[in-house]
């Protein structure tokens, strides 16, 4: 599993570089955004990457959720801004799908995950 979530922050890190690399036919300010759409791509991938080197020590379900949470974000922040309905809706809809995965996996498979200090 922890592969897959740094996959999965992987290719929104690529997606967000190659969308802010494709729009070369604007101002500069415009270039300005580009810029910075590549770095919080990159950021999120690193995020997400420490977060599953460590997911022994805090816990699988928490750096699962911390990590889809860096992906929905950078994608909400790129599509509405820094819109704090919009985030706090994100935050809360990956709250849901990790009590689903804990259900899932945790109670109802009975899967053994890494348990951390935190989960």
């Amino acid at each position: 599993m922890p592969h897959i979530v740094i996959l999965l922050g992987c290719l929104c890190a690529v997606g967000v570089i190659v969308k802010a690399l494709c729009n070369k036919t604007v101002a500069e300010t415009q270039k300005k955004t580009n810029v910075r759409q590549a770095v919080i791509g990159i950021l999120s991938f690193l995020i997400i990457t420490l977060l599953m080197r460590f997911a022994t020590v805090i816990g699988m379900y928490v750096c699962t959720y911390l990590s889809i949470l860096t992906i929905s974000l950078t994608i909400s922040y790129f599509e509405h801004g820094w819109n704090g309905k919009q985030m706090l809706k994100v935050a809360l809809f990956d709250l849901v799908v990790l009590g689903v995965t804990y259900l899932l996996f945790g109670v109802v498979l009975k899967v053994n995950t890494p348990k951390g200090f935190l989960f």
